[in-house]
């Protein structure tokens, strides 16, 4: 127990510095009616990532929707991986739900914080920064994930929802019965988010990787574009300024969403 726990600090400690998203991740996301599934957890960058074990001290909540049904908590063992695993699915489309705990990390190095705003599409933090009169190194920023997961079984049919994420992509078309383009909704709790960028990833079954960035219009919404068979990761990032809390001075919520086609 004493290794696990030393493991997973120093993970904590290492992974956000160098590493972006956060994604669930199993090996096909859709599986026949009565088969269970292992959903790995995933941080990292451009779809390359280190698997995270099952640590339940790290969640405020980890939910699995079944069709029809109230959020069930995902029980498991501390240090499993793949970290989740489902038994016996239903037909029908599954959401699998979860929200981190706060973290914490420190900029160091000039440029970094820059890069990092711009490469998630939201630049205009920097100025809001530089009007606060913050410094350009040695600041700290908290940060907590909110990401899900669809997972079809059997017909895969159904619909995803929004599960009360701080933030929150929603598939407004069902990519396992949806043909071509689909739709993602961003919401900022609770609210659409208008002018938002959304990072979109996309994996191929030979495994080249794309990106692509999107914008949502005046409700909240992008179009997906239908990059043929793989893995698809929907990312974006919201950051609230914090005062009076020394030297943290602003809070990123990631929202993500995965699915394979």
């Amino acid at each position: 127990m004493r290794r696990i726990i030393a493991a997973l600090a120093l993970i904590g400690a290492t992974c956000p510095l160098s590493a972006h998203e956060y994604w669930l991740e199993a090996p096909s996301h859709q599986i026949e009616t009565g088969d269970g599934i292992e959903v790995g957890i995933f941080v990292g960058s451009d779809l390359v990532g280190q698997q995270m074990p099952y640590f339940p001290q790290a969640f405020r909540s980890l939910q699995h929707y079944a069709p029809g049904e109230d959020g069930q908590f995902i029980s498991g063992r501390i240090g499993n991986m793949p970290a989740l695993g489902l038994a016996d699915l239903q037909e029908g489309l599954h959401i699998v739900a979860q929200e981190t705990r706060d973290s914490r990390l420190t900029y160091e190095e000039e440029g970094k914080f820059e890069s990092f705003l711009a490469a998630e599409g939201i630049e205009y933090i920097l100025d809001e920064h530089r009007a606060r009169g913050l410094p350009e190194v040695g600041f700290s920023e908290t940060y907590s994930r909110s990401v899900k997961a669809l997972i079809g079984v059997g017909s895969s049919e159904g619909d995803d929802f929004r599960v009360g994420l701080p933030v929150e992509l929603v598939a407004l078309d069902n990519p396992f019965t949806t043909e071509g383009n689909i739709q993602l909704q961003y919401f900022v709790r609770g609210e659409p988010a208008s002018n938002a960028r959304i990072n979109l990833f996309h994996r191929s079954i030979g495994g080249d990787v794309i990106e692509v960035p999107l914008t949502t219009d005046s409700q909240g919404i992008a179009v997906v574009p239908e990059s043929g068979a793989g893995f698809y990761l929907a990312n974006a990032v919201h950051m609230d300024a914090v005062s009076n809390a020394g030297p943290t001075a602003w809070h990123s919520s990631w929202a993500s969403l995965s699915w394979t086609r």
